[in-house]
Formats: structure tokens, C-alpha cells, sequence
């Protein structure tokens, strides 16, 4: 992990988003469980851009996994369209009182809570 914050920072890469987006699930229409078809780095670039969402604090992977997250828990629920998934995207990452690395941080928090082993090497 520390190698991992040593190049990345607090922040997703590529491989940590993937494995992160991997482990999300959204309830479907009979009940059960199911992981959900994730948004690409470009998906959410186009979804931001059809949005007029300019981010202030531009880590993509942060964005794609904040878009997924919010894909997988709120989209048809309280989250209407993907035009309010950007919205909310930039919400999350441009909080002026959120420190940096806050949805990191969180995402970690989950991990230990739930028992989800991270291989830092792959992250790599």
C-alpha cells in the first residue's frame, strides 16, 4: 500500500478503480443482487462533457469510480438520469470541505468494514 500512495497518492488508478467497480452490485427488477455493467473512463468523460460537468479536481479514475458507485446505489432512485450522475460526480470531488482523498479513504474504510483483501502489488 505504501508503494501504491507513493505513485498514486490518495487517489484510484486504473487497476484499483477496476478492481473497485468490480465488487459493485445493484438490486435488478426480480430482487437479486447483481453486479452492475460499469462506466468506462470514456463513458464518464462523454457523460461529464453532455452534462456541461467541468471538474475541478480532475482525477478521472476518482470520477469513474464515484460515477459507477453512484450507478450501483442511487441511479433510478434518487438519482434521476446520468445528467444528475455527473452532477453528483462533481459534487463529491469539488466538496470544498472534503479533504483530499476523501472518497480513497472511504473506499479503504469499506474495504476493512466489509473484509475485502486489496493486493496492493496489483495495483500497481
Amino acid at each position: 500500500m505504501v508503494s501504491y500512495l507513493r505513485h498514486n497518492g490518495p487517489h484510484f488508478n486504473e487497476p484499483l478503480c477496476e478492481f473497485a467497480v468490480s465488487k459493485m452490485k445493484k438490486m435488478d427488477d426480480s430482487g437479486r443482487l447483481r453486479r452492475i455493467s460499469p462506466w468506462t473512463k470514456e463513458d464518464v468523460r462523454a457523460m461529464l462533457k453532455e452534462a456541461g460537468v467541468t471538474l475541478e479536481n480532475d482525477d478521472i479514475y476518482d470520477a469513474v469510480y464515484v460515477a459507477n458507485m453512484c450507478k450501483a446505489d442511487y441511479l433510478d432512485s434518487s438519482i434521476e438520469d446520468p445528467e444528475h450522475v455527473a452532477k453528483y460526480v462533481k459534487d463529491t470531488l469539488d466538496d470544498e470541505d472534503a479533504a483530499e482523498g476523501e472518497v480513497f479513504e472511504c473506499f479503504l474504510a469499506k474495504c476493512d468494514r466489509r473484509g475485502v483483501r486489496i493486493d496492493w502489488e496489483d495495483m500497481l
